[in-house]
């Protein structure tokens, strides 16, 4: 109980406007959340944020387990806030626990409120019973932490709420519902049909790739003088590596070694759009409404059954927390496939790192 109470001790311690227009985010945080909502207005706010990662790494959380909040909620008047406990932490696949989730109260004794339903997943992503999550979100504006406890009643894990008020309010503000019917928080009387509806998502052709002949010396000679003109910190100017990949509508796509990028390996992608001479083109930025940047990129790989090249900055040794932005050609020019970021370096993997950014596959593409 005093390793509890310690914990708890430790763990105490701008808005868009009113126009429809989607505008660029970057991942917020508030207090100890952080919330994101990406070009379809589909927003998702997560118990963690960089300052809470640092209280974390400086205090012992003893034998509790630390699971994570996350709520989902889509775009348009009848989508609901969806709400789960993410036991996934530093684990692909956790033990199998069935859990009950609560409002978490300060004083003696481990004091709780009602049993909320969670809806076990073989995954570690729990989600609470749809009934429950109106009492549950109205009940936590209450207080500054919410609880796990196993089947047995005992306590199985401590969560932070302190800052998810404020985080669905901002969800509420960018979907349209503060003073609606439908707000989580913001909640008023204008109807449901006044809540912005979905944005359409982009939906680009990646070209895939296929198998094919060499580089041939002039291509490479084209590739170095490239590389020697963009390239930084690390390149060895007496050799040049370089890989080609031979794409479906007969371009190809090159990765050249590129040195380091800010501590990482870095590799420039350059794309030969069927003139015989490699280019560069530069990769766009929508998810954060920034200049086209060059194809310069830390940890980055081609994957030629999708045509998507994927890039992931870490900004921990445990690659648990950066961004990962994903792009594809599309016959005349690169799109962004998709984009999620994370500050909170809490051992949550890039695949759950929150989106900023998506795009819809076309029919038989697949996931990418």
């Amino acid at each position: 109980m005093a390793m509890l109470k310690t914990l708890l001790m430790t763990l105490a311690i701008g808005l868009f406007g009113r126009d429809q227009e989607w505008t660029a985010p970057e991942v917020r945080e508030y207090d100890d959340w952080s919330v994101a909502c990406d070009n379809g207005r589909r927003c998702e706010a997560i118990s963690a944020s960089a300052e809470y990662s640092q209280r974390l790494r400086e205090s012992d959380a003893g034998d509790l387990a630390m699971p994570l909040l996350r709520v989902v909620r889509e775009a348009g008047p009848g989508k609901l806030p969806r709400l789960f406990v993410d036991r996934r932490v530093w684990a692909d696949r956790p033990a199998p626990r069935k859990l009950t989730l609560h409002v978490y109260y300060d004083g003696d004794g481990d004091r709780t409120g009602r049993a909320y339903r969670l809806i076990a997943s073989p995954s570690g992503l729990d989600e609470v019973d749809p009934r429950d999550v109106p009492a549950f979100l109205a009940e936590s504006a209450r207080s500054s932490h919410a609880a796990t406890r196993l089947s047995d009643g005992s306590m199985h894990g401590l969560i932070t709420t302190r800052g998810m008020v404020a985080a669905l309010r901002f969800v509420d503000e960018v979907q349209g519902r503060r003073d609606n019917v439908t707000a989580i928080y913001a909640r008023g009387s204008r109807p449901a049909s006044a809540v912005y509806p979905p944005k359409p998502l982009p939906m680009p052709a990646a070209v895939r790739g296929t198998g094919g002949r060499r580089e041939t010396a002039a291509e490479m000679s084209a590739l170095r003088s490239l590389r020697d003109g963009i390239c930084g910190t690390g390149v060895d100017p007496r050799t040049l590596t370089a890989k080609l990949y031979h794409l479906a509508n007969g371009h190809k796509l090159w990765s050249v070694d590129c040195g380091v990028f800010n501590g990482s390996d870095a590799l420039l992608w350059l794309i030969d759009p069927g003139t015989g001479v490699p280019e560069v083109r530069n990769l766009p930025r929508p998810e954060q409404g920034r200049p086209s940047i060059v194809p310069y990129l830390p940890e980055s790989s081609f994957d030629h059954m999708t045509g998507v090249i994927t890039a992931r900055y870490f900004d921990s040794s445990r690659g648990d927390c950066g961004w990962e932005r994903k792009w594809a050609w599309t016959g005349s020019r690169f799109e962004m496939i998709e984009a999620r970021e994370m500050r909170a370096c809490i051992g949550i993997l890039p695949e759950r790192w929150l989106v900023t950014y998506r795009t819809q596959a076309r029919r038989g593409e697949g996931r990418r």
